[in-house]
Parts: structure tokens; sequence; C-alpha cells
């Protein structure tokens, strides 16, 4: 459960801040936005165990991140080999796929009314006030969604922890640092290490538990959203 509210708590806002300022860029009046657009979307393209081995690769202790690092006088760690850089290692190769949040928030950027812009420049208003009180109050509900929507996924992360642990995967890689909620749900049910495994009651009950976690923080989400998010209806 640590591991797994870490990176709820971490993962998911820079994917949404990341991923909310790489839309803002792409909806600028720019040239060559359209190959920039699917530049950012090609990634999820490849996705699954592919792209997870391509990871393992770029962040080795001797992979290219640690070779750029390197360039600015930066010691990389190895990162999924010492237990308090498997997280961290996991945020960063969760950006590849990031495409569809652009998509989702290009989407909602483009369907705010110039008009509305149009009338701040007249009043005065430099480009953060017209972010902050026009462009963010209507993109909040796309801005909704997409907590949602990341928070359930990031609760059920498994395929690429199960895959990055590789010969620990039955302990949760090194010092259980990947023992995420879910991987933990597969080792009671299909483990091979100690007393875990086929245990498919504790399994299901597991699987009912997150549900519950899930629903609860998804209907709290839902409360809060009375308080920030704006409908045209409201």
């Amino acid at each position: 459960m640590e591991n797994t509210f870490w990176m709820v708590a971490i993962k998911t806002p820079i994917v949404i801040i990341v991923s909310l300022g790489i839309a803002m860029l792409l909806n600028m009046d720019l040239s060559g936005r359209r190959l920039f657009t699917a530049i950012i979307y090609l990634p999820t393209i490849l996705g699954g165990v592919a792209a997870v081995f391509l990871w393992r690769w770029i962040l080795a202790p001797d992979g290219l991140f640690n070779r750029g690092l390197e360039l600015i006088g930066i010691d990389g760690p190895a990162w999924f080999a010492v237990p308090q850089w498997t997280k961290p290692g996991m945020v960063i190769m969760g950006t590849w796929w990031i495409g569809t949040n652009v998509l989702i928030f290009l989407a909602g950027l483009k369907g705010i009314p110039k008009q509305l812009y149009e009338a701040a420049a007249i009043d005065g208003a430099s480009s953060l006030g017209k972010t902050r009180f026009i462009t963010l109050p209507m993109l909040s509900p796309t801005i909704l969604f997409q907590i949602i929507t990341s928070l359930i996924a990031t609760f059920q992360i498994f395929t690429t922890a199960f895959i990055i642990a590789g010969p620990d995967a039955n302990r949760g890689g090194p010092g259980q640092s990947l023992l995420f909620y879910v991987f933990y749900l597969y080792n009671r049910a299909f483990g091979k290490v100690g007393p875990l495994g086929l245990q498919m009651g504790c399994a299901s009950a597991l699987a009912w538990i997150l549900f519950a976690i899930i629903l609860a923080v998804t209907l709290f989400q839902l409360w809060l959203a009375r308080r920030w998010v704006y409908y045209e209806t409201n």
C-alpha cells in the first residue's frame, strides 16, 4: 500500500501537469504543431512489454539516460537495481505514455471559445491571467476526468513493475520497492515463493478491497469537484 500510494501521490500529478503543459504548447499557433502532436502520441502505439524492455535499457546504469546525465556532470543511479530509485524510474518511464492525456487536454483547449481570450486581451489581461481565469476554469471538467482516470490506472499498476522486477518478480523487485497492490494480489494468486501462491480466496478479497478503495477515492474526487470544477450550466 505504501508503494502504491507513493505512485498515486507522485506520478499522477506529474503526468497531468506535464501533459497539460505540452497540450498548451501544442495549442499555440505555431508551425509544425501537427507534426509534434503526432510525435507526442506515437510512443503510445509502442506499449506493453516492448516499451518496458526499451526503458529497462534506457534506464540501465550505462543506459542512454545516465549517459545524458554524465554530459552535465551528474552521476546517474542504477534506477531499477536500487530500492530508493525504482519508483522514480517508474515515474520517468510513465511519461512515455502521456500521448493520450495530451490529446484529451488538447481537445479540451480547442473547445474554449476564443472570444473569452479576445475580451480578456481588451481588458488588458496578461498571459498568466488568461491561463488562471479562463483556461484552467474552462478546462476543469477535462482536468477532473484526467485525474480520475489517472488515479484508477495508477492504483492498478502491474505489468511494468512485473517486467522490471524480472527474476525478483515473486519478491516485488529490489527491497520489495516494486511490490504494488495488484502485484501483491498477483503473487497471492500465482506466486511461487514462501506461503504465497494459489490463495485465490485471499486474492479475490484483495481485489474487492482495491475496488472499494478506488470507488472511495473516485467519489471523494467527485465530491471535491463541486468546489473547483466549472460547468457552463452552473
